[in-house]
């Protein structure tokens, strides 16, 4: 992966080739961190600085926009379609995925002194190869 606003590219490891491009990923900054992939590199799962486009008031002929934090988000990709399967607030979460099947874990705080673990099953929004 490559990082920056507005330029992440996943990359096929074993041939080097870039995959689709990944939906959203221009108001994200895609960081070293909490990242991981599906034991087939199908799904990847990021943790994410996501900011929002303003437009600054106009000034004459040219329109600024700029791009201000809005804060983490963990984001689960198709990476053979580059399409978003799911994005939620990112609130110091852990996560892990299944090395057998698209199913992941997400172990996150849940109110001042508890904690809750999810699971998300993507078997339905990742077709079979």
């Amino acid at each position: 992966m490559s990082v920056w606003v507005s330029r992440v590219v996943v990359l096929n490891a074993g041939t080097g080739a870039e995959l689709p491009e990944l939906e959203g990923k221009k108001d994200l900054f895609v960081g070293p961190g909490p990242h991981c992939f599906t034991a087939d590199g199908r799904l990847l799962v990021a943790v994410c600085e996501a900011y929002r486009a303003e437009a600054s008031p106009d000034r004459g002929e040219k329109k600024q926009v700029s791009r201000s934090y809005s804060g983490l988000v963990l984001t689960v990709w198709d990476t053979q379609t580059g399409k978003a399967l799911k994005t939620w607030n990112e609130n110091g979460a852990i996560v892990a995925l299944c090395p057998t099947k698209p199913l992941l874990a997400v172990l996150e705080p849940n109110g001042v002194s508890e904690t809750r673990l999810g699971f998300w099953d993507f078997s339905a929004e990742v077709e079979k190869k």
